[in-house]
């Protein structure tokens, strides 16, 4: 017996394995009572937590009545619980931890981000829909000019005396004076092939701008 009045000398190794017993037991019955128990799940390993707090808790008040004759200046029944419990944790690892602390930083910056998008992106596209819309028709508008011009050109209501004397002078029978009105002819269906063939491009960007435009909507909506 010690030599302290009603206290229980015990050696290191048996503490040691009154703690492994102790939470044998827990562990089983922790088990039973779970049937999904799991230590990767979070609710499990809160559970764990708690119950080697408990089991500290009981030895340490437990340790009042014990003496650990094998112990050194300073060591104490629970600094010795405590170096029992790291056995039963894993290492840590700095490099994991700084990879997971990284990754989770970058969650938070594509959250943000996501955030903006959210908020900006359908004023953006309503933006870039508008002056596309309006270059299609400034575009078309231009071309439209262009081609009247040519063809007041052409007709003489530009230089009105100039063609008043080619008028006056051309033969209404002549091969020349249908040659030009053929030319003429012919530069305003260009004109007017160039402008057809540029609409189809301007209205398939409009439409995938407004299909964009309604999955945005659609989704900041949601």
């Amino acid at each position: 017996m010690s030599a302290y009045v009603d206290k229980l000398d015990v050696t290191q190794k048996q503490l040691r394995f009154l703690h492994k017993q102790f939470k044998e037991i827990l562990d089983e019955k922790v088990r039973k009572a779970l049937p999904g128990y799991s230590e990767d799940d979070e609710v499990s390993q809160e559970i764990q937590l708690q119950l080697d707090q408990f089991l500290m808790d009981a030895i340490e008040m437990a340790g009042e009545s014990m003496n650990v004759v094998d112990a050194g200046r300073g060591t104490t029944v629970k600094s010795i619980i405590q170096e029992v419990q790291k056995e039963y944790m894993e290492p840590f690892d700095v490099d994991l931890n700084e990879r997971v602390r990284k990754l989770y930083q970058e969650w938070e910056d594509r959250t943000v981000e996501v955030s903006q998008l959210r908020r900006e992106a359908p004023q953006v596209v309503i933006s870039e829909y508008t002056n596309l819309e309006k270059q299609l028709l400034d575009d078309i508008d231009a071309k439209i000019e262009a081609a009247a011009a040519r063809r007041d050109q052409e007709t003489g209501t530009g230089t009105e005396t100039e063609t008043e004397t080619e008028t006056d002078t051309q033969d209404p029978d002549s091969s020349e004076y249908w040659s030009q009105l053929a030319d003429q002819y012919k530069q305003a269906l260009t004109a007017l092939k160039s402008t057809n063939q540029d609409i189809p491009s301007h209205e398939t960007r409009q439409k995938r701008l407004r299909t964009l435009l309604d999955l945005i909507e659609q989704e900041v909506g949601s």
